[in-house]
């Protein structure tokens, strides 16, 4: 496939994404994603503490 086809496909396919995306967050109430990801970490944090194993050598 010639590179000029190629760069044609990756524009094609990211201005159809934007437009998908634009239309989603404007017609279904989507979540906030940063607000998700920050409490998924926390999440991931907290499980993390109430799993380890100490640090004083004993199990």
């Amino acid at each position: 496939m010639p590179a000029t086809t190629q760069l044609a496909s990756l524009v094609v396919g990211l201005a159809l994404g934007n437009v998908a995306g634009v239309y989603l967050a404007q017609t279904y109430e989507l979540p906030d994603l940063h607000t998700f990801a920050e409490n998924l970490f926390s999440k991931a944090k907290e499980y993390e503490k109430t799993t380890r194993k100490s640090d004083d050598g004993k199990e």
